[in-house]
């Protein structure tokens, strides 16, 4: 038994070991950078990492190398413990890819538990920045992006004799500073993962440089544009919205005379149809699946539908419902025939019956069947007015042309990004701004005739009785009043509301046109069903940096 012991504690060592992972780390003996500054100002850069490894295996080293701030980085060289590597993704050479930054990576064989020195050489045009006081160096010597700690670090700066250094400091991190005959140096020890090294020499004016690089002739122009973009994108603004505004004041409906009743009505005011009342009610906006919500319950009403429980559960054992045809009677209303023909008229010809779960599909394509006939009843019956409606269209138009065109004219600034920077791009952020602007008055403003306000304030009261009547806030003053005010509710977005306030109070029949299943037959039960559908048919529609402003230099580097 004691030897079978040994022996299982044995085997488990040995599965231990080989099930552990392996180990792998890395970490910088030395991460090293000499800068030559030359005559012109550019700047031959050597950098140097030795790097060790511990475990593995590793096969690929990197480090970028920062383009901004500078004229470009050209004749970049790299080796690999003194062999210098020819261009490739295979071990033993050398892939440069990207621009900002250039990422230079070292493939080599797989290596492990090894120390290997990696150095890139290369040119940066640009990098001395001419100040008012001072030709200027920054340069990153080690960047903030390195997963690995580097035991020590020296960045050797040389310079030309012409020129006269009047100081260097610490930008970022810890060093000591050394200056010996036109040359800086910059000693740190126990760096930390992702701890930057940013430093700065600063010479006489004109004496490593005569003309300031590039780039910075470049930022000079864009901030001295900067005023000038602004004041056009600003003028343009508010250009387009005075314009839009004296449209609108010009537009805007003279006073109206006050209704003669001011008592808030508790039955319909007039005996506009339910879906037309819904719409005055919105302010004349387009017709909603509310209006043709309140058609369907007023059509059932009237014995034109009728609607059932379906037996058949849908997804997750969701209720569904089934309208059927009952009689087309010769008074229907325009937009009463457009709703009958998209539920019960299809491709292949008519239908008798449509469950509700399928009406989602059929609405986006079919819709302006019941949408144009009711505008053009309101139309016809006075609440529209036709001058007000171009206006409501021109808001539309032009907000739509403006958003669209705000896109294009920022695509077409990038173009100018090189000479001017992204000021030119405020030009079309004011072009959107204004579509916007025009977009929204386009939805506020109302289409309504002076006519068409006045009844759709009377229609205002009635919305706010049924709502309060759903909150407990009014009291119900007829039994039938349930079933004869649900096509409104309905076009007021309240149709569930108004059912289980009714299932709440126990009062209310379930209309003679709503069949529940079987298992429903009880009152609640049933009343229950109903609640159901009312859910179920209102949910279709819907478904429906440094101080310094930055540096060249170092930037993220590392291996695996």
């Amino acid at each position: 038994m004691r030897k079978l012991a040994l022996s299982l504690i044995a085997l488990g060592l040995i599965l231990s070991l080989g099930m552990a992972p392996n180990r792998k780390e890395y970490s910088a003996d030395r991460f090293d950078t000499h800068i030559v500054i030359q005559p012109d100002g550019s700047l031959l850069v050597t950098q140097t990492i030795v790097f060790r490894f511990v475990g593995g295996p590793f096969t690929y080293a990197f480090s970028d190398l920062i383009t901004d701030y500078t004229d470009g980085v050209t004749d970049i060289t790299a080796s690999m413990d003194g062999q210098v590597l020819p261009r490739g993704r295979s071990a033993g050479q050398v892939e440069l890819e990207g621009s900002r930054p250039i990422r230079v990576t070292w493939h080599f064989a797989p290596t492990s538990d090894a120390t290997h020195t990696f150095v890139v050489t290369y040119h940066a045009l640009g990098v001395v920045r001419q100040m008012s006081k001072a030709d200027i160096l920054y340069w990153q010597a080690i960047s903030n992006k390195h997963d690995y700690e580097i035991s020590s670090s020296t960045l050797k700066v040389t310079y030309p004799g012409k020129a006269v250094l009047i100081g260097s400091q610490i930008e970022q991190g810890q060093a000591q500073i050394e200056i010996g005959d036109s040359q800086v140096t910059f000693t740190t020890r126990n760096v930390g993962k992702n701890s930057p090294v940013q430093v700065s020499l600063r010479f006489e004016p004109g004496t490593v440089i005569t003309a300031p690089p590039q780039w910075q002739v470049r930022d000079a122009r864009a901030i001295r544009a900067a005023p000038v973009f602004v004041v056009i994108a600003l003028a343009l603004l508010a250009l387009g919205v005075i314009g839009l505004a004296v449209v609108w004041v010009r537009n805007r409906r003279e006073t109206l005379p006050t209704l003669a009743s001011t008592s808030r009505p508790t039955a319909p005011p007039s005996d506009l149809p339910p879906a037309i009342a819904g719409v005055l009610n919105g302010s004349g906006a387009q017709p909603a699946w509310t209006n043709a919500l309140a058609t369907l319950f007023d059509l059932a009403r009237r014995g034109v539908i009728s609607i059932e429980e379906s037996a058949k559960r849908g997804w997750f054992g969701s209720r569904d419902f089934v309208i059927h045809s009952n009689s087309q009677p010769d008074d229907l209303r325009p937009h009463e025939r457009g709703l009958l023909e998209i539920l019960f008229t299809t491709k292949t010809g008519t239908r008798s019956s449509v469950k509700l779960s399928e009406l989602s599909s059929q609405l986006e394509s079919r819709w302006k069947k019941f949408s144009e006939p009711l505008k053009q009843e309101l139309q016809t019956g006075g609440f529209l007015d036709p001058q007000r409606q171009q206006v409501k269209r021109r808001f539309t138009v032009f907000g739509i042309i403006l958003c669209a065109a705000g896109p294009l004219a920022i695509a077409a600034s990038l173009i100018l990004l090189w000479n001017w920077g992204g000021w030119p791009i405020l030009i079309g952020l004011s072009l959107i701004l204004i579509g916007v602007v025009a977009l929204v008055m386009g939805a506020v403003f109302s289409p309504l005739s002076d006519a068409g306000v006045q009844e759709a304030e009377r229609w205002q009261g009635f919305y706010e009785y049924l709502r309060d009547v759903t909150r407990g806030r009014e009291p119900v003053l007829r039994p039938d009043v349930f079933e004869a005010y649900l096509p409104y509710a309905a076009s007021y977005g309240l149709a569930e509301a108004w059912a289980k306030f009714f299932q709440k109070q126990g009062t209310a029949q379930i209309p003679a046109w709503f069949r529940a299943l079987a298992s429903s037959g009880a009152s609640d039960e049933g009343m229950g069903a109903f609640v159901a559908m009312t859910g179920s048919a209102g949910s279709v529609g819907s478904s429906s940096g440094a101080s310094a402003g930055g540096a060249a230099g170092a930037g993220a580097s590392g291996a695996g």
